[in-house]
This record gives C-alpha cells, sequence and structure tokens, in this order.
C-alpha cells in the first residue's frame, strides 16, 4: 500500500500491504470522443507520458 494512501486513515477500512511490492500496473482510460475537452485532451498527454 503506498504510504499516502494508507495516511488518508478513512473510518472502517484497513489497509495491509501486498505480498510483493510491484514495479508497474496495467492503467487504461476511456472517454466519450464526442465530449473532448482541454482538460480531457491534457489528462490523456500526461497519461501517454506513462507508458
Amino acid at each position: 500500500m503506498p504510504e499516502p494512501t494508507s495516511a488518508l486513515g478513512v473510518a472502517g477500512v484497513v489497509y495491509r500491504p501486498l505480498s510483493a511490492p510491484i514495479d508497474q500496473v496495467a492503467l487504461a482510460a476511456a472517454y466519450a470522443a464526442a465530449r473532448r475537452t482541454p482538460l480531457i485532451e491534457r489528462a490523456v498527454a500526461v497519461l501517454r507520458t506513462l507508458s
């Protein structure tokens, strides 16, 4: 569990470490092409730099 996530301290949530740390996770994003906005364009551009 990333430290910032476990620091949230959500009531009723128990944070447990994973069996082994991982270096990468799969990430997917979807959006409606008809609703493209500058914010979506920027978010997609940032996500593409992560691959």
